[in-house]
């Protein structure tokens, strides 16, 4: 396994035990983004890294520094994770590189023609809105936290989109009414609906 890899499945099992994750900590702030770069050589495995990594620092603020939760606007947006001396925001982490450069308020429907240098090296090449089903941002209807790897990727996004539909989803036969959690008003885009039924978030 790619070690950066493994350190942020490590991260985010500590961060989900509350086990001390300060050596961790430490070694992503010395990181070697070349070593990086190296590993996140596909889509794969830029999502797998990149979906461990949000969790992970998401559960750790919620337990390190319960209080920034507060402002959620600067909890997201604050660059608090040091990764090889950069320092990098939650909402860089899904809007830039999981989300391909797409602003918060775009609603998945355009992206950013100007992405920065980091967000071209590091996002990934084809979106994805199964991403949508993996990420825990704090709240308590976000999707459960759960380890990625990128040789399972594929299998694992697709049983995450489905438990947590299945689970969070309700359809109501008499008016053809689906309703569903305000997090698929995010990725509105992606949804692809017949044209008989209704939606509401």
């Amino acid at each position: 396994m790619n070690k950066y890899q493994q350190l942020s499945e490590q991260w985010l099992l500590a961060t989900k035990r509350k086990s001390p994750t300060r050596d961790l900590v430490q070694m992503f702030a010395q990181a070697d983004w070349k070593e990086i770069a190296t590993e996140l050589n596909d889509d794969n495995h830029k999502k797998a890294f990149w979906i461990n990594i949000y969790n992970a620092q998401v559960q750790y603020l919620l337990t390190e520094k319960p209080v920034l939760f507060a402002d959620k606007s600067l909890f997201y947006s604050n660059p608090m994770l040091n990764i090889g001396g950069k320092k990098l925001s939650l909402n860089l982490i899904e809007h830039g590189l999981l989300r391909r450069a797409s602003p918060i308020i775009s609603l998945g429907y355009i992206s950013n023609p100007l992405p920065s240098r980091f967000e071209k090296e590091y996002m990934i090449s084809v979106k994805d809105f199964r991403i949508h089903f993996t990420l825990n941002c704090g709240a308590k209807s976000c999707p459960p936290i759960a380890f990625y790897q990128a040789q399972f990727l594929e299998s694992q996004l697709d049983t995450a989109m489905a438990g947590y539909l299945e689970e969070m989803c309700r359809y109501e036969e008499e008016t053809k009414t689906v309703f569903v959690p305000k997090i698929l008003f995010w990725c509105r885009n992606s949804l692809v609906l017949a044209p008989t039924f209704s939606i509401i978030f």
